[in-house]
């Protein structure tokens, strides 16, 4: 599944694109069909990382409920970038009903809201599941870039997060439903 958003589309991984991620910046290119930065990957994106979601995919069981990792993608006129990666998955710590995000944009993309696209994206789809009560996110309290993307997009404060000094934010339905925070996003 993609995402489209205003300027983004964030192209489902699967399978192949993960080991071609795994295989090099050439290969994930070929297997995207777009240009990879020769910095990538984003900071705490790593090989163990793509190797969990590939484990996820390769068990995943049910219906696809559109839940997953994303390539964050540009597109500026006839040409489009890889510029990140996240992703929006149900919480194995918080429990049923509480679908977690994370995200990742390379240094020299940041800063110009791509992050916060991609988050108020990964709002509206992890909302148009029913039993989604809360998003959360976790990150740390000195990347305040980080923080303002996620309180750009209607996230509050809870406390301390499931990670080493890691800090919670969330939304819960009630709040999303009666804000006008999210930015409009359709699926292909």
């Amino acid at each position: 599944m993609n995402i489209n958003a205003a300027r983004l589309t964030l192209i489902g991984a699967t399978i192949p694109a993960l080991e071609a991620d795994l295989a090099g910046r050439a290969q994930l290119s070929a297997a995207l069909g777009v240009p990879v930065p020769d910095n990538w990957p984003p900071e705490l994106y790593d090989a163990p990382a793509i190797e969990w979601t590939l484990n996820r995919l390769r068990n995943r069981t049910g219906p696809d409920d559109g839940l997953g990792m994303y390539y964050i993608v540009l597109r500026d006129g006839s040409s489009s970038v890889l510029v990140g990666v996240g992703g929006a998955g149900i919480s194995e710590e918080a429990g049923p009903g509480v679908v977690e995000i994370g995200y990742g944009v390379l240094p020299q993309f940041q800063r110009r809201g791509y992050a916060t696209e991609t988050v108020a994206s990964f709002l509206s789809l992890a909302f148009a599941i029913d039993n989604v009560t809360r998003v959360i996110a976790q990150t740390m309290p000195d990347l305040i870039a980080s923080i303002r993307v996620l309180e750009k997009n209607g996230f509050r404060l809870r406390g301390e997060g499931f990670e080493e000094s890691a800090i919670l934010y969330e939304v819960t339905r009630d709040h999303y439903g009666s804000s006008s925070d999210a930015i409009g996003v359709t699926g292909t």
